[in-house]
């Protein structure tokens, strides 16, 4: 960051509001009607896992053509662990699960407490300053969990792209012909979101966690 010396921040209690996303969807424009942003935020608060739920759910995914996704976020779980991960399609109008050929995989390190109800604060960007090397580009997600007024846990992930299609698929739109191609929770996550925002330029971790 820029900040330089000593700086003070005021405390403030409110109530915080989130969209219930179970077993519904909400749809925002992604690279569409000027959404040019590299990267998102937002907050996410999940149900406890319990026998029988869905080990994937999805957290957000760009619709590309069809029912054809270009990448998609995922809350991973097995009732021990927990971890963020993102497909990749290799495909510049999306692959039907993201896993097709010359797809790529980023997974988080684990942790225990993406499912009990906490609010994480979730940042899932490209690297702007690789953004107009066709060649390669690198995407990052981080995710940090506030309690009170300290950060008490953050995880991460990246990956460097080489493939000029996975590189078309991060940003790009398909041949989707709505302008509402970014999906949250598509009817698969058990939980709700909150504090939606899209970044024009990537931000460092450290910038990051003062948002959180």
């Amino acid at each position: 960051t820029n900040l330089i010396g000593n700086q003070s921040y005021e405390y403030l209690r409110d109530n915080h509001y989130s969209y219930n996303l179970s077993k519904k969807s909400l749809r925002v424009p992604w690279q569409k009607d000027g959404a040019k942003g590299d990267g998102i935020q937002f907050i996410f608060a999940s149900k406890p896992w319990t026998a029988g739920s869905p080990g994937l759910q999805t957290l957000a995914e760009s619709s590309g053509s069809g029912n054809r996704t270009l990448w998609r976020l995922q809350l991973n779980s097995n009732g021990t662990s927990e971890r963020l991960q993102l497909r990749l399609s290799g495909d510049t109008t999306g692959s039907l699960n993201a896993t097709g050929t010359n797809s790529k995989l980023m997974v988080t390190n684990p942790t225990t407490t993406l499912r009990n109800g906490n609010l994480w604060n979730v940042y899932l960007t490209r690297n702007a300053n690789t953004a107009s090397n066709a060649l390669t580009q690198s995407i990052n997600l981080y995710a940090a969990l506030q309690d009170n007024d300290k950060i008490s846990e953050v995880i991460s992930a990246s990956m460097v792209i080489s493939s000029s299609a996975q590189i078309k698929a991060f940003t790009g739109t398909g041949s989707y012909s709505g302008n509402r191609n970014l999906i949250f929770g598509n009817n698969t996550f058990s939980g709700s979101i909150s504090e939606i925002r899209m970044w024009s330029g990537s931000l460092s971790a450290s910038t990051f966690k003062m948002h959180v």
